[in-house]
């Protein structure tokens, strides 16, 4: 991307030496104030995202309400909370609730494409995938309460 005029709403900036950009969003036309980092992810999304939204652009559904099977409760679970490490990956939060009323959370890698949880006095456990990583959690959780 070249530095210059995207559209009527932002002029971007490609910062020296860097593969970083600067983004000024023209709020006369926004007809609102972008204060902080939510209110200009907002207008990002309501402006490209939502007139754009093919099959690509959408963020994938985490939340669900489930049944694991083999006699382990339902569980639904909380919007994913993106988080950054310090070295540029990011993971998501998971928080997630069994029916009989426990709940807990587990992480998701999306570049490693692993799940994990912290295991009672083991530390983080991961897992190839999403149910063998609940089936562990629940087991783990149970053993210890």
């Amino acid at each position: 991307m070249k530095h210059g005029f995207l559209d009527e709403d932002i002029f971007a900036l490609k910062l020296d030496s860097f593969d970083t950009y600067a983004f000024f969003v023209n709020e006369t036309r926004y007809k609102r104030e972008l204060n902080n980092i939510q209110d200009i992810l907002t207008f990002l999304e309501r402006k490209y995202l939502s007139k754009n939204s093919g099959p690509s652009l959408k963020k994938p559904k985490f939340r669900s309400y489930n049944n694991l099977g083999r006699g382990y409760p339902n569980y639904c679970e909380d919007e994913p909370l993106e988080q950054k490490q310090i070295f540029g990956g990011k993971y998501f939060i998971i928080r997630i609730h069994f029916e009989n009323s426990f709940s807990d959370s587990y992480y998701f890698y999306p570049k490693k494409g692993k799940y994990s949880y912290q295991k009672n006095y083991k530390g983080e456990t991961f897992f190839d995938n999403k149910d063998d990583c609940l089936y562990d959690l629940y087991e783990d959780r149970i053993r210890y309460q």
